[in-house]
């Protein structure tokens, strides 16, 4: 499925704008898209743990536990094209 990945205060991250009929369990790996012009291919964001519910079915937030610990990294990689 795809959706956009956002950030968040909490150490976790957000998925959202899903289609209504969207087939997402607990647990299941959340990766980047060939569709993304910011990232390549295939990385490995995280993993589901949660949904917070909306009003209506498209305004579902799945949560995200990332892959990584974001602030215990000491370096990155920067890939360009």
């Amino acid at each position: 499925e795809i959706g956009l990945v956002s950030g968040s205060l909490q150490g976790t991250c957000r998925l959202r704008y899903l289609p209504e009929q969207v087939n997402i369990e607990m647990g299941d790996s959340v990766i980047t898209a060939k569709l993304s012009t910011a990232f390549p291919e295939g990385l490995l964001i995280g993993e589901i743990i949660a949904l917070k519910p909306g009003t209506r079915p498209s305004e579902v937030e799945y949560m995200i536990k990332p892959a990584v610990v974001l602030s215990e990294l000491e370096e990155v990689l920067v890939i360009q094209k």
